[in-house]
């Protein structure tokens, strides 16, 4: 049987849960709502880094873009926004599928309606972005035929494509960098949610624990910065895996997978930390950060986002 974990690990690290930081309302002292005027533009510099650590050896992937962000229209219910990547920089060896599927959409409008709270609803341009991805996967399935890792990642990313979650390839940065807005946060309190995180092996994501809580407010400078932690159990990660590979294995693997997953001790978790001007209702600074640990095999990604204008 083909070896798993790098698998795994390339199916977990593709997909971006859609769900927002929460925390309650009642006495809030910061809600992160968007402020955003027709005619708006905003230029994001986005930088992905990769750290893969197989049996101690460790291996780092850096990958770079730039984005401009606009707003082309605000009306009573939503914003109507463009998100185009201007440059992207990826190294041919990027584990990363999504980083290869992005920039290959470099200089393509992504329209976008968000609503009034900054929350993401719908692309626009839907199937133009759905024509122009499929070829990319196209082309890279071609380029990586060997790489079985990338190729899971590819197969996933066009199974999406043609589903309700085809958005989730085309936004992983988009998703990741609004997060925060449409929330409500309480100064020196952390708070506690039930919240979900991807799951690349069924149709409902993992359920997390997630703390959240403001760790620097700023009077003068008018600034507060959000950080969040979200961690999932590592028996479901176990149970979803294992049923997954026994779904597309035959009966003579299934002692392998036990063997391989079944034992394994795994943690699934993620960090975010935003930096936001209340003022101006822009989050101008944001990380994202990603960590599979299985043991031999682990993955840890930080996304990187600096709004320079």
């Amino acid at each position: 049987m083909k070896k798993l974990l790098p698998n795994l690990i390339a199916a977990l690290f593709l997909v971006i849960c859609g769900t927002s930081l929460k925390a309650q309302t009642i006495d809030s002292v910061v809600t992160l709502l968007p402020k955003w005027k027709k005619g708006d533009v905003h230029t994001l510099k986005i930088k992905v880094n990769t750290t893969d650590e197989v049996k101690g050896a460790s291996k780092k992937f850096a990958s770079n873009f730039t984005a401009i962000f606009k707003i082309t229209d605000v009306t009573d219910d939503e914003y109507i926004t463009e998100w185009t990547y201007t440059e992207a920089t990826v190294a041919p060896t990027d584990p990363l599928a999504d980083n290869h599927i992005i920039a290959a959409l470099k200089n393509t409008d992504i329209k976008m309606a968000f609503s009034k709270r900054g929350t993401f609803k719908y692309i626009i341009n839907m199937d133009d972005v759905k024509t122009k991805t499929l070829a990319s996967l196209n082309k890279l399935k071609a380029v990586y035929t060997g790489n079985q890792a990338m190729s899971v990642q590819l197969d996933l990313a066009k199974t999406m494509l043609s589903s309700d979650r085809g958005t989730e390839i085309v936004l992983k940065q988009v998703r990741i960098y609004f997060i925060g807005y449409g929330g409500s946060y309480v100064k020196g309190q952390v708070v506690k949610n039930n919240a979900y995180m991807p799951n690349g092996f069924g149709d409902r994501p993992f359920n997390a624990t997630e703390t959240v809580q403001i760790t620097n407010f700023d009077d003068n400078l008018k600034l507060c910065t959000i950080e969040s932690s979200k961690t999932v159990d590592g028996k479901a990660i176990r149970d979803a895996i294992v049923t997954y590979f026994k779904k597309i294995s035959t009966p003579a693997d299934y002692a392998a997978i036990d063997k391989e997953i079944g034992m394994a001790s795994l943690d699934f978790s993620e960090k975010t930390r935003q930096q936001y001007q209340i003022k101006e209702g822009i989050i101008n600074r944001s990380s994202f950060t990603r960590a599979m640990k299985l043991g031999i095999e682990n993955r840890t990604t930080v996304w990187e986002f600096d709004v320079i204008n």
